[in-house]
């Protein structure tokens, strides 16, 4: 007989996934920024910013560079959501993200492929993320950006005093929402420290991403048997 998970599980279960999907996100984004002369494969608030200023400087061949990332996470986007109406199950969409970070990895390893093909793939694989993996534990979580979990986590802690003071029992459940963006947000940060590091360290560092993203896969078809 198989049972029921209690609550503190079942945030634990999704914390650890908002977790790891943020520090995959916050390490192919360092990696993609350093790699493309400040171009993020994900963070599409930067890049129309850097096209606007290139677009009014008249830096026409900057704004063609960021107009091009733009219009990849957009197409990205269409395939994620074609995706996830297609194979409705998230480990198959989490392993053909780390199918498009590892070949975007061996395209970085190859200098003739390296500009062409490694960031198209890791805009794809971003979007695709942003596009499939955004409800944890019955949260609407954003794992290729931090700046909605920083609200979100502000505000729920916020309401976690206010309750307090009133000596209100929400005040533990308030604290409960605000774990999980604030958690994506630390994982987020760890992982762009992380990605940082391995860019100079390890020879194929897009693979790692690639791992955390088949384990969090993993994660999700242990819980279906």
């Amino acid at each position: 007989m198989t049972s029921t998970p209690t609550p503190n599980h079942t945030l634990a279960q999704s914390i650890t996934r908002a977790v790891l999907l943020s520090a995959a996100a916050g390490y192919v984004e360092v990696i993609g920024y350093l790699d493309f002369n400040g171009r993020y494969p994900g963070i599409m608030t930067g890049n129309t910013v850097q096209f606007g200023y290139a677009a009014i400087s008249r830096d026409w061949a900057a704004a063609a560079a960021f107009g091009v990332v733009l219009a990849l996470f957009f197409a990205g986007c269409l395939c994620g959501g074609i995706a996830r109406r297609v194979l409705s199950a998230p480990r198959y969409l989490l392993l053909g993200i780390a199918a498009v970070v590892a070949v975007a990895d061996l395209l970085r390893a190859n200098a003739a492929l390296h500009l062409p093909g490694e960031l198209p793939l890791l805009a794809l694989a971003m979007a695709m993320q942003g596009e499939t993996m955004a409800r944890f534990g019955g949260q609407s979580i954003q794992t290729i950006v931090v700046t909605t979990n920083i609200v979100k986590c502000a505000d729920a802690l916020v309401a976690a005093a206010s309750a307090a003071r009133r000596r209100s029992g929400a005040s533990r459940d308030a604290l409960r929402t605000a774990a999980l963006p604030g958690c994506a947000w630390l994982g987020y940060s760890g992982g762009v420290i992380a990605g940082a590091i391995a860019r100079n360290a390890v020879t194929h560092p897009l693979l790692v991403a690639a791992f955390m993203f088949v384990c969090v896969a993993l994660g999700y078809w242990r819980d279906d048997f």
